[in-house]
């Protein structure tokens, strides 16, 4: 049996986007297709079990100040392409984080409406998938931003749903990044002075980190808004064609589990 979560021990949140079922019957491959938290970190054994996993490219959703700080760590063989949805990150306010308990949840709604409104996610997103549509034979794409759970939760349910993959399973599988998360803010919340540390602060770190039904439902409804249904999303926002989605489906769905 396939393990969604793969056993990295320095990294957070990888995990292999297989096994769903699709409207059509058809499974979602394993060993195909990999999201992740940054790869900045990776020991040597890691670094052994990607590559056994037949990761060949690597695809980054990180801003240039972001990849500068922490550098992708993976072998000079793979394939490396950068699509950064957003120049910098948004905004983080440690004295509205210390006053404001609900500040970086309206941050966090907004980047999420950012994705499906802003053109450069736009471009990313589509090259994204035009990379998707490149991946022949038994060969593996691992996708990431930071920490694993928001630029690449979205381009994760993206993929899921032009594949066919009911909205409620995207949701959960999305909902995932949750169970990874809360030791990474246990973790952050050991390196930071303790007179920053109060209830607000603690709210806005965890809202900051933790994946919300909230801000998928936010993606959801902008979708929504903008473009009345997914197909027209699909076509409109992501540039994919009929043939495209066809492409996809029959690179990365199988009718056996």
């Amino acid at each position: 049996m396939v393990k969604r979560f793969l056993p990295i021990k320095h990294g957070d949140n990888f995990r292999d986007i297989g096994g769903y079922r699709t409207n059509t019957n058809q499974i979602v491959k394993w060993h195909k297709i990999v999201r992740s938290g940054h790869i900045a970190d990776l020991s040597l054994d890691d670094q052994r079990f990607l590559l056994n996993y037949q990761i060949t490219r690597v695809i980054d959703f990180r801003s240039n100040q972001e990849r500068r700080m922490a550098p992708d760590r993976l072998s000079n063989d793979v394939q490396y392409e950068k699509f950064p949805i957003f120049d910098n990150h948004f905004i983080v306010s440690h004295q509205k984080e210390m006053t404001d308990p609900k500040f970086n949840y309206r941050n966090m709604l907004n980047m999420y409406q950012f994705f499906i409104l802003s053109s450069q996610a736009q471009k990313s997103f589509q090259n994204f998938f035009q990379s998707l549509m490149n991946n022949p034979g038994n060969h593996a794409i691992l996708f990431h931003c930071s920490q694993g759970k928001d630029r690449t939760g979205m381009a994760a349910s993206m993929l899921l749903l032009v594949l066919g993959v009911d909205i409620q399973t995207v949701k959960n599988d999305y909902l995932l990044s949750k169970k990874p998360m809360i030791p990474y803010i246990h973790r952050k919340l050991t390196q930071i002075k303790p007179e920053f540390i109060n209830d607000n602060f603690k709210r806005n770190l965890y809202d900051l980190y933790i994946v919300h039904k909230a801000y998928f439902d936010t993606a959801v409804n902008t979708i929504r808004c903008q473009y009345g249904t997914f197909d027209h999303f699909t076509h409109q926002f992501l540039g994919l064609s009929q043939n495209d989605i066809q492409v996809l489906k029959h690179i990365y769905l199988t009718n056996t589990y």
